[in-house]
């Protein structure tokens, strides 16, 4: 054989082998391996709550961080410790990176202590310590295009760049002069708990606070700078391209039990391709933006002839923007038949949705109608029943949702009188009562023989409201106008995000085809992203889970929380009994009990914890009267 021909061989199976590392690449977040996953093992090794888990780049190693100040590197496929490094910290950890392009031999760490620390893998010695920061370090952030930089977020406002080429000897709560984003000057909650860095556009940086707004950065528009001369620049906020907030929560802010609640934002991530920011809110859920294609919140204004009608974002525009995002991985049929077609499966599909919705099931229709808007979205009927189910669960956020899907209805039906109806109660719900008035006016012009008692119901409510808010009738007044953010496309439901401060939402798959979460109940939830359904709950922890992160480029996920074990899930045979999988038959009172969980008093918090079920009233997840949510509102077409 000569040696051209075994160049050839060599070449052609290096070509394979590259061509199968692609495809694996593509493929391991594919439904098929994610929706079969199942426990696969517990590594063991710490000694405290394990806060962090870090992928390196290739894969070959998992990096965990913990309460014991000890960072334990796993061989993920041997699921044995090899190496252990004693960080020096002397507070809890809180995050974990491996550097970029350093062969998996440099690890950051940064914690309670307020420090940042640079360490040797391969000799567990500390190289650099950085206590700049006065204040907890919760997030660190590095990018393969710049393998020598680092970026923290820390509780004192600040946006901090280390350049690890750079000799650095700062002192505590010394003013050093790497401080690249200062909120203290702009934002009023300014505790920076995450930042995340676009994989794509690497100098693009999100940032999450002690707020439900999240700022999206290009970093060639900013100068380092120490934090007091940040404070007094003339701008105050300069690098920031855009901030993003659930469009509810920015108007109307989030009250429980009649007290206004502070939101934050405790996890931020790209999406694979770098066009999307998911982002878990603690109170609240997941929720997932666009940055290419920025949408604006739904608020309205007055034309030319003093009517009432949408801003800046026509219907029709809502309608093709929530569309286009749809899944990678298309739905799988559930009438599987080439005699029938997308539209009448989502006709059978909001049967099966009107039928959950009579027996009260809301959680069940809302995914049935999703799963039906996705099978054919030029149905002004699927958004409106979806709507009616989103008004009748009303778990936050909920009316908001049910808002736009009224609106987008509108849009490819302006004389659906449902959705007309729904509209006005969307709005009654959310407390923007002079729209409600007067989109109550547009309706009885429409439809002048058609006041039955529940409309009439529905008028002496919101004149009685705005009486008692100080407005009378036929009185106009300003419109509220809601803050400059962009709004969201998808939601994602079921978890609950309310005891700390660390908690992930992540892609899975090249594609980001699926979302997860941890919660406080200890489970994890996984959602399909196009159709926003919850698609499997895994029982993580006994107590919390924190941290999801899924393998680069294989059907792996690590998972950690209150317990002091790193658990791995892997794809399992079909026939094979998944150990800790949440039953489906359980998922609606898991998911209710944790909306509870997230309006409970400390009291019932801690009944909660101790595993004991309390009566979900679905009239507590709203400060306003009991008679809100009626069945005529909601009856189906």
């Amino acid at each position: 054989m000569t040696a051209t021909t075994i160049n050839t061989i060599i070449a052609n199976r290096e070509l394979t082998a590259n061509n199968h590392s692609l495809i694996r690449r593509l493929l391991h977040g594919h439904s098929s391996l994610v929706l079969r996953l199942g426990y696969e093992c517990q590594l063991e090794g710490h000694q405290g709550c394990v806060n962090c888990l870090e992928w390196s780049r290739c894969g070959t190693l998992l990096a965990s961080g913990s309460d014991d100040l000890d960072v334990i590197l796993w061989d993920p496929l041997a699921k044995k410790c090899v190496a252990r490094i004693q960080t020096g910290h002397s507070g809890n950890i809180f995050s974990v990176k491996f550097l970029p392009a350093s062969g998996n031999s440099s690890v950051l760490t940064c914690a309670e202590d307020h420090e940042v620390r640079h360490h040797d893998a391969n000799t567990t010695e500390t190289l650099a310590v950085w206590a700049c920061s006065p204040s907890r370090v919760k997030r660190l952030a590095v990018s393969p295009q710049h393998p020598y930089l680092c970026w923290s977020a820390a509780e004192d406002g600040c946006i901090r760049q280390y350049d690890l080429r750079e000799a650095h000897s700062c002192q505590p709560q010394q003013e050093c002069r790497n401080v690249l984003i200062n909120l203290k000057s702009s934002c009023q909650h300014s505790q920076c708990k995450c930042l995340a860095v676009n994989p794509v556009r690497s100098e693009q940086l999100a940032v999450g606070c002690l707020d439900p707004y999240v700022r999206l950065y290009d970093t060639r528009m900013m100068n380092l700078t120490t934090p007091s001369t940040t404070s007094l620049a003339s701008d105050k906020d300069p690098g920031c391209l855009a901030h993003f907030a659930p469009g509810h929560v920015c108007k109307s802010g989030i009250k429980r039990r009649g007290v206004s609640q502070q939101l934050a934002t405790t996890f931020v991530s790209f999406s694979p391709d770098g066009s999307e920011l998911l982002v878990n809110l603690t109170s609240e859920h997941v929720y997932l933006y666009d940055i290419v294609r920025m949408i604006e919140p739904v608020r309205y204004r007055r034309d030319s002839d003093g009517q009432l009608c949408i801003a800046s974002l026509t219907p029709r525009k809502l309608h093709d923007h929530f569309t286009s995002a749809a899944s990678h991985t298309p739905y799988c049929h559930l009438y599987d038949s080439p005699t029938v077609s997308s539209s009448e499966v989502a006709g059978l599909l909001k049967e099966e949705g009107n039928t959950h919705h009579k027996a009260t099931k809301y959680d069940a229709a809302i995914g049935l109608y999703s799963k039906a808007i996705q099978m054919d979205s030029s149905m002004a009927v699927l958004y409106s029943n979806r709507a009616a189910s989103y008004l009748s669960r009303k778990w936050d956020g909920d009316v908001y949702c049910a808002l736009l899907d009224c609106e987008i209805a509108l849009s490819l039906d302006p004389t659906h009188k449902k959705s007309q109806y729904r509209r006005i109660n969307c709005l009654y719900e959310l407390g923007w009562l002079e729209e409600a008035r007067e989109m109550m006016s547009i309706y009885q012009a429409m439809y002048p023989g058609s006041h039955d008692k529940d409309f009439t119901a529905m008028q002496e409510k919101i004149e009685k409201q705005a009486t008692k808010n100080g407005h009378s009738s036929g009185e106009q007044h300003p419109v509220q106008i809601q803050c400059a953010s962009s709004d969201f496309i998808r939601r994602f439901t079921g978890h609950c995000n309310a005891h700390t401060d660390i908690k992930e939402a992540n892609f899975l798959g090249a594609h980001g085809d699926y979302i997860a979460a941890g919660s406080d109940d200890g489970n994890i939830f996984i959602w399909e992203k196009g159709t926003q359904n919850l698609v499997m709950i895994l029982n993580g922890d006994d107590s919390i889970v924190n941290c999801i992160q899924w393998h680069p480029y294989q059907a792996i996920l690590a998972t950690s929380g209150i317990e002091n074990v790193v658990r791995l899930w892997e794809p399992k045979p079909r026939d094979f009994v998944r150990q800790r999988l949440v039953k489906d038959t359980d998922w609606e009172t898991v998911c209710k009990q944790n909306q509870r969980r997230m309006h409970a008093d400390p009291l019932e918090m801690m009944f909660l914890s101790l595993g004991y079920r309390i009566a979900f009233d679905p009239s507590n997840l709203s400060s306003g009267d009991d008679d809100r949510a009626n069945a005529s509102n909601c009856r189906q077409a």
